[in-house]
């Protein structure tokens, strides 16, 4: 972070060029991960990693979002907002072993089918149906406080997208 100082008051601003450049490489890398089912058999490290870049990737199109709101800027989304895959929930994130991760996550990928993404949200918030409002509201009430800045960002989207644009 920086701050920004005019005259006698300082204004704590985030460098914008810097979350962009993160933000391109994130997406660039989330390009490289098999999106379906996004994780080898038994692959904990590899499903680690893969995850951390996807709750980076949120983090980062969240900040980016703040900043801009403060700074009375419009909200410009990466390309790849759309398609992101959604992050597993809490007590996925959260296991402890290999084997406990791995039964956690084989459950809630047979619940889920295909990967949520940030898609999903955006067509339930509009109220179009995308055959995956049940799997949401489970994920919403197990993904934690990351759900909420996740709802925030698919509201901004959605309000500038406009309701005719289609995901």
């Amino acid at each position: 972070m920086r701050t920004l100082c005019d005259s006698t008051t300082s204004v704590p601003m985030i460098d914008e060029q810097t979350v962009r450049i993160s933000q391109h490489v994130l997406a660039k890398n989330i390009h490289c991960i098999d999106p379906d089912p996004n994780v080898q058999r038994g692959s904990w490290d590899g499903w680690v990693m893969e995850e951390s870049i996807r709750r980076t990737f949120v983090a980062l199109e969240s900040l980016d979002m703040l900043c801009r709101a403060r700074n009375n800027l419009s909200p410009v989304f990466c390309a790849y907002f759309c398609e992101a895959i959604l992050p597993c929930p809490e007590h996925i994130w959260q296991a402890s072993t290999a084997e406990d991760w791995l039964s956690q996550y084989e459950t809630w990928e047979t619940y889920c089918g295909r990967a949520l993404r940030m898609r999903n949200i955006i067509q339930w918030i509009r109220g179009e149906v995308s055959g995956k409002e049940e799997q949401l509201a489970t994920w919403f009430q197990t993904v934690g406080e990351l759900g909420e800045v996740i709802f925030v960002c698919a509201r901004a989207y959605v309000v500038a997208a406009g309701s005719d644009e289609s995901v």
